[in-house]
């Protein structure tokens, strides 16, 4: 299973920044499937710079909480406070 690849298609609702975003997004997504877990990534942009990028680890952790969005929160929580 691979997760969508945007170049196969268009997102016209969505500026150039945004499509980078959720490109960078899907390549971590398949990273994801490539360690052996679902294809699902998730990165955090602030102050139009991506400051963290997670990718779902549910199946090689065998923990329910390491959904990608949630370990993103967990990591930008860390990068945050020190800023």
């Amino acid at each position: 299973m691979k997760a969508l690849n945007l170049k196969n298609g268009e997102l016209m609702f969505l500026s150039n920044e945004e499509k980078s975003y959720l490109n960078q997004t899907l390549v971590i997504a398949n990273k994801s499937v490539e360690n052996g877990n679902h294809p699902f990534g998730a990165l955090l942009v602030y102050e139009g710079k991506v400051i963290c990028t997670s990718e779902n680890k549910v199946i090689t952790t065998n923990d329910i909480r390491s959904h990608a969005e949630l370990l993103l929160i967990q990591m930008a929580q860390k990068v945050l406070s020190t800023k």
